[in-house]
């Protein structure tokens, strides 16, 4: 919910990272819209029933699924597949992993669930069979998740009427083995779990999820929270080299130094620049925006009082209103659109702000402050091992001065330019959406969802917050010779 299937700071993450990571996979991503708007928009307004439906006959006519794949589902993904096995797998999922997805719910507060569930008195046994036939059900929650409630529902836990947590294997359900899960854990066939972080955290690291895949064959897919993924079988035989690398002076082509150390920074520094300043900036917004629950005939007076008023991202509840875990549910979700509208629009002008940081750009300057201080060979472009040894705080300093003034410079145009425009943007985005509930549930109440937002004057301290994250860009002081003599001996020609 709030994401969909290509935008590059999720799913699309996802998808490349996992093309990355597991050579020879076939990745398949899935719309349930027509556009990227609509497929975004349809994690909150879509149909679930027709949008599986859909896919069904979508995957059942892709040639590299007709073995079956492997899935993993992503918050509310991890639903939309269980819902795909229960209901369709055809073409078939061999093993099913779910991260921070809502498996609980409340009978009296949802009508998708409890069949899904097969809590009601009519069950689908064909659910019970189709879960049952998987190699392997991955229920993962992360341990800080906060955005679903209670965390534990990824493991299909739920709460009683005191808030007290009931474990899956007290559960009716697990015991009388209305869905499979018992027959699966009987089996050895389910695992429970947990990466750290908070909610969906593995768009940033899927590494915590990868080892589940380590000996299946089957083909892949990508959906909206979603990915269906194949690993091939097969055997490499590689080649190591176990020589060390000699002690006395050796050429370092300077291409391939540059190259390596850029990489090395992208993915082990400047990724976690990106991925925090994403957080804050998104944590920030979030105080400039109040939902609220009033009479609808007081709107207009309220309306006229949004001006003067500043409150943190919260929701108030009305004095009669009886649906407060709904509004609690409605908060948690718009918290995610904010994060996830905030992060989608921040990579694109990140990456417009940011060339001088991107690979090539900072390629080329570790190329030339190498060349300047080390060179052993100019006119075959080779470095001095020895040198990157004795110049490596001098080389360190050189490259950490130029990381901090153009992440300095992204941050200052990021708030000065940048987000005053995005925060109208996404204001824009959540009136549709409180509009789409106040037409669903309020109108009978005579009350109204409101939404004020105090503009971002660009005054704020949030520069203040994102200077601290400079400190990830820089090398570790005390590793610094044998960073650069590791890196020189990678590079050797």
């Amino acid at each position: 919910m709030g994401d969909d299937c290509c935008n590059p700071e999720s799913m699309g993450r996802v998808k490349n990272l996992l093309e990355s990571r597991l050579s020879g996979t076939f990745i398949y991503s899935v719309r349930v819209g027509d556009t990227v708007d609509s497929d975004h928009k349809a994690g909150f307004f879509g149909k679930i029933d027709e949008q599986v439906d859909k896919l069904c006959e979508e995957l059942s006519i892709i040639p590299e699924l007709a073995n079956g794949f492997n899935a993993i589902g992503f918050s509310q993904g991890g639903l939309f597949l269980r819902t795909y096995v229960e209901r369709c797998n055809k073409p078939m999922v061999h093993r099913l992993i779910t991260f921070g997805s809502p498996h609980g719910g409340y009978l009296e507060k949802n009508r998708f669930l409890p069949n899904l569930n097969n809590e009601i008195s009519n069950k689908n046994q064909m659910y019970k069979q189709n879960l049952a036939s998987l190699d392997k059900l991955v229920l993962i929650r992360f341990s800080l998740d906060v955005m679903i409630k209670p965390g534990h529902t990824a493991w299909f836990w739920v709460d009683d009427k005191d808030s007290n947590l009931i474990e899956l294997r007290n559960r009716t359900l697990y015991k009388e083995d209305w869905l499979g899960l018992k027959s699966l854990d009987d089996n050895k066939r389910l695992e429970f779990l947990v990466c750290p972080g908070q909610h969906t955290n593995t768009f940033s690291d899927i590494s915590c999820g990868l080892p589940i895949f380590s000996s299946t064959t089957s083909p892949a897919a990508v959906i909206p929270t979603t990915a269906v993924i194949n690993i091939p079988t097969q055997t490499i035989d590689v080649k190591v080299d176990d020589g060390k690398c000699p002690q006395s002076e050796y050429g370092i082509p300077v291409e391939r130094f540059a190259q390596l150390v850029s990489t090395h920074w992208q993915f082990d520094h400047l990724e976690s620049i990106k991925s925090g300043t994403y957080k804050i900036i998104s944590e920030q917004f979030q105080e400039h925006i109040q939902i609220g629950i009033e009479p609808t005939k007081e709107s207009e007076p309220i309306l006229q009082q949004q001006n003067q008023r500043q409150k943190s991202f919260n929701t108030i509840s009305g004095s009669s209103w009886d649906m407060m875990m709904d509004l609690e549910i409605l908060h948690a979700q718009i918290f995610g659109a904010i994060q996830a509208h905030t992060e989608g629009s921040l990579h694109i002008a990140w990456d417009r702000l940011s060339d001088k940081l991107g690979q090539p750009a900072f390629g080329q300057f570790i190329r030339n402050v190498a060349l300047n201080y080390c060179t052993f060979d100019q006119e075959q472009g080779l470095l001095s091992s020895t040198c990157l040894k004795e110049k490596a705080s001098t080389l360190s300093m050189e490259l950490d001065e130029y990381i901090n003034l153009n992440l300095n410079a992204v941050f200052t145009a990021l708030e000065n330019d940048i987000l005053p425009n995005l925060l109208s943007n996404t204001s824009k985005d959540l009136s549709d959406v409180l509009a789409y509930f106040n037409r669903l549930f309020l109108m009978k109440d005579n009350q109204h969802l409101y939404l004020q937002v105090a503009p971002f004057t660009g005054q704020s301290d949030l520069k203040l917050k994102l200077l601290p994250l400079l400190n990830t860009s820089v090398l570790n002081d005390d590793h610094l010779t044998d960073f650069f003599e590791s890196y020189a001996c990678l590079s050797r020609a």
